[in-house]
């Protein structure tokens, strides 16, 4: 009885951190946490996506499936901040500085670009913020070559988030492990006694999800997925719901597609979010408390 009154007090620290740290993202307009833009610079990308994938966490090439493309679209999206003055304009690339095209933005400093591509032609995208000094951000640092390839990938990342939601439902901790690689970046068995206490504190689990995104590169295969959870606590049988977007890297092996990393907020293993997230997505989903 002791030991699951700390596992949840364990868990609702986690979560409460957890919430703590997206809210304060999503509050900070200025947080630098990534390659565009220091403090020092007059115009500094805040964030940026490409699909819902992150632009700095992405190779320099990436491949995109025509089969994961909502709309048929690619979507870029992202918001800037300016040091002095006001955002001048927005303009995207997409053949290498050869034709650049007007992207609609806000005076919060928000702006969006999308266009249908071909399949299997290369993209080479470039983006500039000019601000109404004529100012502009690190164009260079925004280069990504895309290519949309018609391969149905979507069928066997989904096959594999279908049994691992089976699994973690059915609390089958082996079953569940074997689609996770031996070297996830949070530790495999950081992972596996995450999700063995997950058990331990909820029932009746029930995971559902669909497809955002479905990207490659060097660094394995991306995957953005919204969900809605539903769980009762074991102890109170108290049913909590919850919902939001979360992202998953997959590296390829010998035997398909394994997971190597999960960001928060996470949909296993939350009991243990701090040693099993590899960082934490900005989100505007709700949360679990307990």
């Amino acid at each position: 009885m002791l030991y699951q009154e700390e596992i949840m007090k364990n868990i609702k620290m986690t979560i409460l951190l957890t919430f703590m740290l997206a809210l304060f993202i999503t509050l900070n307009a200025d947080a630098k946490w990534w390659i565009f833009g220091q403090s020092a610079e007059e115009v500094t990308i805040n964030y940026l996506y490409l699909n819902k994938m992150p632009f700095d966490e992405s190779s320099t090439k990436i491949t995109v499936y025509k089969d994961s493309l909502q709309n048929g679209m690619i979507v870029i999206n992202g918001k800037v901040s300016v040091k002095k003055g006001k955002i001048g304009s927005v303009k995207v690339s997409i053949d290498n500085k050869e034709s650049w095209t007007d992207a609609k933005f806000s005076d919060n400093g928000s702006f969006e670009y999308s266009f249908t591509p071909l399949q299997d032609k290369t993209y080479t995208i470039f983006i500039e913020i000019m601000d109404s000094a004529g100012k502009t951000n690190n164009i260079e640092a925004t280069r990504k070559e895309v290519i949309v390839s018609g391969e149905n990938i979507q069928p066997l990342i989904k096959g594999i988030l279908d049994n691992m939601i089976d699994a973690y439902s059915n609390e089958d901790a082996v079953r569940f492990m074997s689609f996770v690689s031996s070297d996830f970046a949070g530790d495999e068995a950081n992972l596996n006694t995450a999700i063995r206490k997950d058990f331990s504190i909820f029932d009746n689990i029930d995971l559902k999800y669909s497809i955002n995104n479905i990207a490659s590169g060097s660094k394995g295969i991306f995957v953005s997925l919204n969900y809605t959870r539903r769980v009762n606590a074991t102890k109170t049988g108290q049913s909590f719901t919850d919902k939001g977007t979360t992202e998953f890297v997959f590296k390829l092996g010998d035997k398909g597609p394994k997971v190597f990393s999960m960001k928060n907020p996470l949909i296993f293993g939350l009991s243990d979010s701090p040693n099993v997230a590899t960082g934490t997505l900005k989100t505007s989903g709700s949360m679990i408390v307990v």
